[in-house]
């Protein structure tokens, strides 16, 4: 619960909502228009949100205070099974490190599934690793099945990186039945989540091959070296894309990120010297899976895609930072070097936390213009019964409880199927373009009204359709 706490007095509460969580808010909350619901997004972070939509409606301060304490609730349940495979100091640190990381604080309270899916993969790797002891019974490998349809239902694409070496875990360490029963956990969990995954893509996208095509053309594909776009990003952009310049090398980011990896290996060499070093491979096995696709393939790049692995790597960390001060003689020279490194760690969590406070406060300015972009738009009487189309058509639709679809072709001369279906439902319709892109082939525009917003962090030419 510390975690959500201090979580919330960095954000904020009051924080308003950023692009993607309008998009998920927007299918549950009540007389907002459900906006478009892109292929790579999945429906678990919404089911995760609608209590609190439900009890408290549209105010950001209740549905945060709400996820927060959820998010304290999620690193307690992520590192539980690790208390069993490593009892002692290495969880509770490996959830200290994992937890005072900006990224994962500025998401605690956030609408976003990332932060839960890394929650997800650290509880299923640890439950399965659990299961392989002797006298384990089911209920661990239960519990991993669970947290496997999670991260499904959260991310499937993201499942399927988590799964794939853990699949190998049980063939390497079990036998016989045991084997079997954790395959089957894996596997069911896994199918569990994915299923309403499947289910829409039938019904919206002519099935999943179609559904993941679709995705990963809006992520994009390549093979690409992300890993300074990554290093980058860690100052406080949110997303980036390949081949553009996004943040800042910040030399307090890449010490963590680069000490974390060190001390991993150092952890990982440490249980690999005292002949248990089964639990550690996995999870960086599992790590390792996961962040290189996005280190190299995906070339929209986040923060926050990364968490799952961080949430993973913190363990051996953890481990490698005990092994360091073990390393110390008792007596003295052992009392300076704790204290040294719980200097180290506070540093570490202020600059962490200064640095979500600085991501948040930054986000409250185009945040800020985008309200402002909206009383434009309603004094030009796009009101309710509305939608918006192109730049920030998902965001400020929410905010104009209007249709958004950040989707528009501008290479036709003639308008959208989309537009013209709104227009036939006798809405008020906006295209939205932002200033860099040429709408010379969208001739159509040229007989529609031309309203210019700039606002703080909002710079967009909005085409209003005339009324049918």
């Amino acid at each position: 619960m510390c975690f959500g706490a201090v979580s919330l007095a960095v954000v904020r509460p009051t924080l308003p909502f950023v692009w993607d969580e309008t998009v998920h808010l927007s299918q549950v909350m009540p007389n907002v228009p459900a906006s478009a619901f892109d292929a790579h997004r999945a429906r678990g972070i919404v089911a995760l949100a609608y209590p609190a939509v439900a009890a408290f409606g549209s105010s950001p301060a209740a549905i945060r205070s709400y996820l927060a304490p959820l998010a304290g609730v999620g690193l307690l349940l992520a590192y539980l099974p690790w208390l069993r495979l490593r009892p002692g100091p290495t969880a509770p640190l490996a959830a200290g490190l994992f937890g005072s990381l900006w990224v994962a604080l500025f998401y605690a309270p956030a609408v976003m599934p990332n932060l839960y899916v890394a929650f997800a993969g650290a509880a299923t790797t640890g439950w399965l690793l659990v299961s392989m002891l002797p006298g384990a019974g089911r209920g661990p490998l239960v519990a991993a099945s669970s947290g496997m349809a999670v991260a499904a239902l959260l991310r499937p694409t993201d499942a399927l990186l988590i799964i794939g070496p853990l699949l190998l875990a049980p063939l390497w360490s079990t036998r016989g039945r045991l084997r079997l029963a954790a395959l089957a956990a894996l596997v069911g969990g896994f199918l569990l989540g994915w299923a309403p995954w499947v289910v829409e893509a039938y019904a919206r996208f002519d099935g999943p091959l179609a559904r993941l095509h679709t995705a990963a053309t809006v992520d994009g594909q390549g093979l690409y070296d992300l890993v300074p776009t990554h290093l980058r990003a860690l100052s406080g952009a949110l997303l980036c894309s390949a081949g553009r310049r996004c943040g800042h090398y910040q030399p307090a980011m890449l010490a963590w990120w680069f000490l974390a990896l060190l001390l991993a290996a150092l952890g990982v060499w440490g249980a690999v010297r005292k002949r248990r070093a089964t639990a550690m491979l996995v999870a960086v096995a599992v790590a390792s899976a996961f962040a290189v696709p996005y280190l190299f393939t995906v070339t929209v790049v986040a923060p926050r895609f990364l968490l799952p692995a961080y949430a993973l790597v913190a363990l051996p960390a953890a481990e490698g930072l005990l092994a360091v001060l073990l390393a110390v003689r008792p007596g003295r020279l052992r009392v300076v070097a704790v204290v040294a490194v719980a200097g180290v760690l506070a540093a570490h969590v202020a600059v962490q936390a200064s640095a979500a406070r600085h991501v948040a406060d930054h986000q409250r300015v185009p945040l800020g213009g985008e309200a402002a972009a909206v009383t434009v738009l309603a004094e030009a009487g796009v009101r309710p019964g509305c939608a918006l189309f192109g730049d920030l058509a998902q965001p400020l639709g929410y905010l104009a409880r209007c249709f958004g679809d950040w989707r528009v072709d501008l290479h036709s001369p003639q308008p959208p199927p989309e537009v013209q279906a709104a227009r036939q439902r006798g809405e008020s319709v906006a295209v939205l373009v932002a200033p860099a892109k040429p709408v010379g082939a969208a001739s159509y525009l040229r007989a529609w009204r031309v309203l210019p917003i700039r606002e703080p962090g909002v710079r967009l030419t909005a085409y209003l359709a005339p009324r049918p």
